[in-house]
């Protein structure tokens, strides 16, 4: 899975969150956070549970599968 950069940004600005705060509150890594921050694919689960500390659905932070 890869997470939008681009939503992952309007969401931490919209939340009042850093990255770091998310990952401490979904149980990752700063390391694992920033790379999915920069781009970096992650598993379903990382995924899921950024979301979750986010507080949004899994789909909302994906990026869109280009056909």
């Amino acid at each position: 899975m890869r997470i939008d950069r681009e939503k992952f940004a309007v969401l931490l600005i919209r939340k009042g969150v850093t990255a770091k705060q998310v990952a401490a509150t979904a149980g990752i890594s700063n390391t694992s956070i920033y790379n999915v921050k920069k781009g970096m694919q992650c598993s379903d689960q990382m995924g899921s549970k950024i979301a979750r500390a986010l507080g949004v659905d899994v789909a909302e932070i994906m990026e869109d599968v280009k056909q």
